[in-house]
């Protein structure tokens, strides 16, 4: 029995009486939570199975997983029994031999199940599917591959106390960005290629932020997070030179303008910028409303933000508009 996903086999096993006597065959990312030993003295591991769907746990024998990684975020093509336990029915996660290669993607693979704001990991796989010249729909789907970045990328603030300071900040952030920009390129009608590398560049613009999280951030060239960004892209921005040159050229063009500020020579990025502003200083206003000193200023973070009391944001913050 083939199952797409986390989610149809999260209802199968609800709602299908039959199931328990099927051999489920399903492509998800592993995560190992512990190992343990069955009355019969098997050790076994403690999956979690997961998907941008959702997750589920399932166990493995640790004498069927010798020759196959367990590493966070590992791709595997499984086969699934189950078997009623005092628990209830009970998932055991068996490597399918001979698998052919999946053709899920690594957005089809994010841990959803760990975001601080599944709301915002919907609309990052919304975004990617709106992305349709190829070169740089698979020029993403490389940018989220490594299953960890994501992981950060997806739970990371946008900063420590001066904008989007909490759990999901970062992700929540460059979504407003790319959402303005993307609109507004679109409402101008500018190229396909130029819109779909702004939206992208909008999405990751603060890329670097993940890479100064780390614990081995003292080694990195520098600490400028824009400075990072061709650091952190260098495989998929090869990949995609590869792929499709025309691509790479204006990606590259517009990256360069948008690290050296020179936004005459690619004024969308200047479009890039003020969004990022316009999204950072509403998200500190909002918090900060009450600290205001006698001059209208409010402290956020290190930055000093003007913005007379009766010209605040809406609380609410209001919709975006998806492109």
């Amino acid at each position: 029995m083939k199952i797409e996903n986390i989610k149809e086999l999260r209802s199968a096993m609800i709602e299908d009486e039959f199931i328990s006597y099927l051999d489920i065959h399903i492509t998800t990312r592993i995560e190992v939570l512990g190992e343990g030993f069955s009355l019969s003295g098997e050790p076994y591991y403690h999956f979690n199975l997961y998907d941008s769907t959702g997750s589920i746990r399932a166990y493995g024998q640790c004498t069927h997983w010798d020759q196959y990684s367990t590493e966070y975020g590992s791709i595997h093509s499984l086969s699934l029994q189950t078997i009623n336990s005092q628990a209830g029915l009970t998932l055991l996660a068996f490597p399918q031999i001979g698998a052919p290669p999946t053709k899920r993607t690594s957005l089809n693979l994010l841990p959803i199940h760990q975001a601080p704001k599944v709301d915002d990991v919907e609309r990052l796989i919304e975004m990617a599917t709106w992305i349709t010249i190829p070169s740089y729909k698979t020029f993403l789907l490389d940018i989220f591959c490594d299953p960890k970045f994501a992981l950060d990328f997806i739970c990371a603030p946008a900063s420590r106390d001066c904008h989007h300071s909490a759990p999901g900040g970062l992700l929540s952030h460059s979504l407003e960005v790319a959402t303005y920009v993307c609109a507004n390129a679109t409402f101008m009608g500018m190229a396909p290629l130029i819109t779909q590398a702004s939206t992208i560049l909008s999405l990751i613009h603060d890329i670097g932020k993940v890479r100064l999280s780390q614990p081995d951030a003292h080694t990195l060239p520098t600490r400028d997070h824009e400075a990072l960004i061709e650091y952190e892209l260098s495989e998929p921005m090869n990949n995609l030179k590869r792929m499709d040159l025309d691509a790479y050229n204006i990606f590259w063009h517009l990256l360069r303008a948008y690290r050296s500020r020179k936004t005459y020579e690619a004024p969308i990025v200047g479009l890039i910028r003020a969004f990022d502003g316009c999204s950072a200083q509403n998200d500190a206003l909002r918090k900060n409303s009450k600290r205001f000193n006698s001059r209208h200023r409010v402290r956020a973070g290190s930055r000093s933000i003007y913005m007379p009391p009766n010209a605040l944001p809406n609380k609410s913050g209001g919709s975006l508009h998806r492109p």
